[in-house]
């Protein structure tokens, strides 16, 4: 039961929506440092057909693992702006895959275990640390991780960890 409670929690924090989400990751994870310069325009000529698409498609980024430099909805067609991505819920899906309610790890060892490189793997550290329930530390020089995950209080885990209890 419990092994199904976890899944059911990282299936939740790593939800979005998986078909319009396919080239805006392509592409970020054929950029040296996952960040897109784009515009809507640019977005809907690689792939997405129309600047709706690609406007509904930038607007469903989930914002804990995307960072976009403007408000989606109201962008003109043709302005640039940046997307950066950083595996942050992947950090929380391993956790709670793994049932690790603390990670002590090296930042070469997260950066292995979520195959990105290191820099990634610190800019997802600074995005879960910005969140209430997630206490993060990397102390250098070593790179040493630490990273302690209140599920009850971690807005990515907190709505369904009452009913895990049930």
């Amino acid at each position: 039961m419990n092994s199904v409670v976890m899944q059911g929690l990282s299936d939740v924090v790593s939800w979005r929506f998986a078909a319009e989400m396919k080239g805006i990751d392509r592409w970020l994870s054929n950029t040296r440092d996952s960040r897109l310069n784009t515009s809507l325009v640019d977005l809907a000529e690689l792939g997405y057909g129309d600047v709706a698409s690609a406007r509904r498609a930038v607007l469903g980024l989930d914002p804990v693992d995307y960072v976009v430099s403007v408000d989606a909805s109201r962008v003109a067609e043709h302005a640039r702006f940046e997307i950066e991505w950083a595996p942050a819920t992947g950090i929380v899906n391993l956790m709670l895959d793994w049932d690790l309610p603390i990670l002590e790890i090296t930042l070469e060892e997260l950066s292995v275990w979520l195959d990105v490189q290191p820099g990634l793997a610190r800019r997802a550290l600074a995005r879960l640390a910005a969140l209430p329930g997630v206490d993060v530390s990397v102390r250098d020089p070593r790179g040493d991780v630490y990273v302690a995950l209140d599920v009850e209080h971690c807005p990515l885990t907190a709505a369904y960890s009452g009913a895990a209890a049930s």
